[in-house]
């Protein structure tokens, strides 16, 4: 949450709502900007999913409250999320294999006989297919960015908590 926003006890459910998910949508998308212009910082990208995993779930608990625009919203914020997920889950695979692939080397150091030796290039494929598919869906995560800033996506968000 935010640390500029507190929940007032003396207003409705529904008002503390209209507060929190623009104070929470406004931090989320702030850094949706920073992961998208630096895509391969796996850390600013994992930091901005976990903000948008907060907007995701209140979002998803408060659905029942809100109209359709909420809802529809709500569906964007949840696949964006889950498509940082992914990319999120290839990083750390890659960094596996890496890691997997120095290990193979230094052992193969320690073998003097050649035909002994664990080839370190047969991780090179898989790891070439995890950065051909990281790339395909870091270009959806920024079509996604671009789509939210023309659209005025965190406009769209707080209107959302205004309509029936």
């Amino acid at each position: 949450m935010p640390e500029d926003f507190v929940c007032n006890n003396k207003k409705s459910f529904r008002s503390n709502v209209q507060k929190a998910v623009p104070a929470l949508a406004e931090s989320f998308l702030s850094q949706v900007s920073r992961a998208v212009l630096h895509p391969n910082r796996a850390k600013e990208l994992h930091e901005m999913r976990l903000s948008g995993k907060l907007l995701r779930y209140l979002m998803e608990l408060c659905g029942p409250y809100f109209g359709k625009d909420f809802k529809k919203c709500y569906k964007e914020i949840k696949d964006f999320v889950a498509l940082a997920g992914e990319i999120h889950d290839l990083d750390l695979a890659l960094e596996s294999l890496a890691l997997f692939k120095r290990e193979m080397e230094l052992f193969n150091k320690t073998i003097n006989e050649k035909n002994c030796q664990i080839p370190a290039s047969s991780i090179a494929p898989v790891t070439g297919g995890f950065r051909k598919q990281r790339a395909q869906l870091q270009q959806e995560l920024c079509a996604a960015a671009k789509r939210w800033q023309l659209s005025r996506f965190n406009e769209e968000i707080n209107a959302s908590l205004y309509r029936a």
